[in-house]
């Protein structure tokens, strides 16, 4: 009787490995991004090749269209190449949602004022130091004001000002 071996037995000493299929997760990465930031991603750019194996983890840059980056790191969630992956670095973009939180802080503290803040409904911004961009405050009896929202340096801090309400 002949035995048959796996050929990852008979090339042992040749590396019989399985990698990821990178055009998928590059792909899955893009459509993700799109589904939960509403950015439109023109690049994203993982490593050429990866083997499979659970708990391994790398990252992936990830260019929007409207400019800036993101870093996104991937982990293996088993050794079937299931992947989970996560935004974990921001670079000339700002979080609305952190600028509007700030702005409505800022508020309350310095001219007590309650009032909700919308900086027009993205997640995302592209944006650069030294860059202005226009939000809206909003207090309770329905009147508005501009709040001119300025990127202060790389790191996403931003400084604010309240302009004459409209």
């Amino acid at each position: 009787m002949r035995r048959v071996l796996p050929i990852c037995l008979l090339l042992a000493s040749v590396a019989c490995t399985r990698n990821l299929d990178m055009n998928a997760v590059n792909a899955a990465i893009s459509k993700g991004v799109k589904e939960q930031t509403t950015l439109d991603v023109s690049a994203v750019t993982c490593p050429d090749m990866r083997e499979i194996k659970q708990g391994d983890t790398f990252t992936c840059a990830v260019k929007p269209t409207m400019g800036g980056a993101l870093e996104v790191t991937v982990t293996q969630e088993n050794a079937d190449g299931g992947i989970n992956w996560k935004v974990t670095k921001t670079d000339g973009l700002l979080d609305l949602s952190i600028v509007e939180q700030s702005v409505v802080g800022g508020l309350k503290e310095q001219l007590s004022v309650d009032a909700t803040v919308s900086c027009g409904g993205a997640k995302y911004r592209a944006t650069e130091p030294g860059k202005t961009f226009d939000c809206t405050a909003k207090v309770a009896s329905g009147e508005q004001a501009p709040v001119t929202v300025t990127m202060q340096d790389a790191d996403g801090n931003i400084g604010w000002a309240m302009n004459a309400r409209q």
